[in-house]
């Protein structure tokens, strides 16, 4: 079997693009990050707004990354938590502008800045809740750490993530585009351990046999695949297992597992996976016919 992997190459500009969308995106957002922080009347949502800052920087460095051509994953992650710590330093040089007015732009200056840090240590500017005391010291200090954290570890992850998903035709030089849920092939209690095992050892005509899946059945298979139409070469298959499963309170949540993740297929499997579902849907219109028909007799 071959899957599909990155070549590592960083393209003619895929690092200085991304670095560009990554400061863009940091540039932009960070005055709206700080006032937002400063000023929400509620404290607890402050890191939903966090996090939306980190994935808003790691997705514009994504951006920049499939601009640029550059399919590195480790690089890209590297840049994707690079413009994360670049956006935390940004968000703090407007802090001190919105939170005190003291200033009227932003505060580049480094020292400035640490002034301001040791400032806020000793005394503190903000509460859990009204008229409550003002949050200072370590406990300051904790949050800050968390914040900054979050929004490097986000922006990081998100950049690697979307690189990790993206396939990319080194032949065309272009990226290749999903076809998702392109068939949901039901598994049964009698069928479920003899199809994986199969399609573990890369045996896609099991995937002929299973039927459709309903909208509400559990456990299923997602068939995704990625391709580009000028390359007949580029053809890749990603199987997924999605199971209901229940966690220690009984709430009922999807569980994904890939089975198969961007496996290379030929015209001849290409054919069988997109009747897959065309014939899974045939034989369950069937079956529904056989029913009726013996239900009348």
């Amino acid at each position: 079997m071959q899957f599909y992997v990155h070549s590592g190459r960083l393209g003619r500009s895929g690092v200085p693009w991304a670095v560009v969308w990554g400061l863009f995106a940091g540039l932009l957002l960070c005055r709206y990050y700080a006032r937002a922080v400063c000023w929400l009347p509620v404290v607890v949502a402050n890191p939903l707004i966090t996090v939306a800052y980190g994935f808003a920087v790691g997705s514009a460095t994504a951006l920049g990354a499939k601009l640029g051509h550059l399919r590195n994953p480790p690089v890209v992650k590297f840049l994707g938590g690079l413009m994360g710590l670049a956006a935390v330093y940004f968000a703090w040089a407007y802090t001190p502008m919105t939170r005190i007015g003291l200033f009227d732009g932003p505060v580049w200056d480094f020292e400035t800045l640490w002034d301001y840090v040791i400032l806020q240590y000793a005394q503190g500017s903000w509460s859990l809740w009204p008229s409550g005391p003002a949050v200072a010291g370590v406990l300051l200090v904790a949050v800050w750490l968390a914040e900054a954290v979050v929004i490097v570890y986000l922006s990081a992850w998100t950049a690697h993530r979307w690189l990790i998903d993206r396939p990319y035709c080194e032949e065309t030089e272009q990226w290749m585009k999903w076809e998702r849920n392109m068939a949901r092939l039901s598994l049964t209690d009698d069928t479920a351990d003899a199809a994986l095992e199969r399609l573990n050892k890369g045996d896609l005509s099991v995937l002929a046999e299973l039927p459709c899946a309903t909208d509400n059945e559990s456990p299923y298979l997602q068939l995704d695949l990625a391709s580009i139409d000028v390359c007949s070469f580029c053809k890749f298959l990603t199987v997924t297992l999605i199971e209901s499963v229940a966690n220690e309170k009984g709430r009922v949540h999807r569980r994904r597992t890939r089975l198969l993740d961007k496996l290379h297929i030929e015209e001849d499997e290409l054919s069988l996976i997109r009747e897959a579902g065309l014939a899974g849907a045939a034989r369950a219109r069937q079956g529904g016919g056989d029913t009726e028909s013996a239900e009348h007799e």
